[in-house]
């Protein structure tokens, strides 16, 4: 097993939320990136794609791209 750290995207409107979020997954192990929306989270998860293991999302942000269509193209 790879002792690189499992990369968790959060995609996360709210800052409150995503704040929480981002700092609960560090501080269980886990390497973050965070976006305020969906096509910022989905531009991260492009780069690294092959190292997200797991999209923490919410359903509904602004843009064209929603937390469901998130997960429908990376997944």
């Amino acid at each position: 097993m790879s002792s690189e750290p499992q990369i968790v995207v959060v995609a996360e409107d709210e800052w409150i939320i995503r704040a929480t979020a981002v700092e609960v997954l560090t501080q269980a192990g886990f390497a973050v990136v965070e976006a305020a929306d969906g096509a910022g989270a989905l531009a991260a998860i492009m780069q690294r794609s092959a190292d997200v293991r797991a999209l923490f999302t919410d359903v509904r942000m602004p843009g064209s791209i929603d937390g469901l269509e998130l997960a429908r193209r990376r997944w």
